[in-house]
């Protein structure tokens, strides 16, 4: 079975252990992306380029640390 959810164990840390988080994902659905917006997650479809990869997890880790 194909998990409808595929960030469901990123959802599952309470709200003050959330660790950064960068969503990789094959699947092109906008309402994917606004809930990965909406919870503060970075977000990449792939397939990834390195520079947007490392540009997106310096973006997410200041964010976090803030």
């Amino acid at each position: 079975d194909r998990n409808p959810h595929p960030f469901s164990t990123a959802c599952a840390f309470n709200a003050s252990s959330r660790p950064p988080v960068i969503l990789v994902t094959a699947e092109r659905d906008d309402a994917l992306k606004a809930q990965a917006v909406e919870n503060g997650w970075g977000f990449l479809s792939k397939p990834v380029r390195p520079p947007a990869l490392r540009a997106l997890m310096t973006q997410v880790l200041v964010r976090h640390r803030a």
